[in-house]
């Protein structure tokens, strides 16, 4: 069997991490043509039950890259009027 998804997000690309872990064939596709195109300075949010789903999906060297890219809980805010 062969699965195609569509779009390199965080879910498409869990979800191809995980169905290449049980031997399924994948065929990935994404519309913006570099990685430096889809910067556009938004985040998306984990929540504790994503990332235990990231870290059952992902190959562990993947993995530790997710939680070493991952931003830290903001402190504080600076506001200035």
């Amino acid at each position: 069997m062969r699965v195609i998804i569509i779009g390199a997000g965080t879910g498409g690309l869990c979800l191809a991490h995980g169905l290449k872990k049980a031997g399924v064939d994948v065929a990935l596709f994404e519309r913006d043509r570099t990685p430096r195109s889809m910067l556009i300075g938004f985040r998306v949010g984990i929540s504790p039950d994503g990332s235990k789903a990231l870290h059952s999906c992902l190959p562990p060297e993947v993995f530790a890259e997710f939680v070493r890219t991952t931003a830290r809980p903001v402190r504080r805010i600076n506001m200035r009027t």
